[in-house]
């Protein structure tokens, strides 16, 4: 594994599906919960509570109080089972999703650095892109 991504081709092509995995992932989930939440009632509710409660830029404490308020209101449930399964689901993607890409984008700047440690990628030609190639 480590031996494939040391050729820069195939490197770049696995930095690109990471990037793709890191910003599709939320997106799909977003779009499955924001669908899933208005087949029920209690999702009704929760939704409607979530956007009366909303972040506010600059706001961290508050904001944080507030997510835990609708966590506490779910898991007692308030908005019903299905809205109690379905955050537990996302959160699930959610945990899976960090954990993938943490090993993923290791695994790569793991590469990178043994390719710096061998004197850089064969095709650079600046020194801010990796190790600078040694003249030969």
């Amino acid at each position: 594994m480590i031996e494939f991504l040391m050729i820069r081709e195939h490197w770049l092509w696995t930095m690109y599906a990471a990037m793709a995995f890191m910003v599709t992932v939320p997106a799909v989930l977003s779009w499955y919960y924001h669908r899933r939440v208005r087949l029920f009632t209690g999702g009704r509710r929760l939704s409607a509570v979530q956007r009366r409660l909303a972040p506010e830029h600059g706001k961290v404490g508050s904001n944080l109080a507030n997510a835990a308020v609708i966590w506490r209101r779910v898991q007692s449930g308030e908005f019903g089972p299905e809205a109690k399964r379905l955050l537990g689901q996302c959160f699930v993607v959610i945990i899976v999703w960090v954990v993938v890409l943490a090993i993923w984008f290791g695994i790569l700047l793991y590469a990178e650095e043994r390719v710096k440690a061998q004197g850089g990628w064969p095709d650079t030609a600046q020194e801010t892109e990796s190790a600078p190639m040694t003249p030969q």
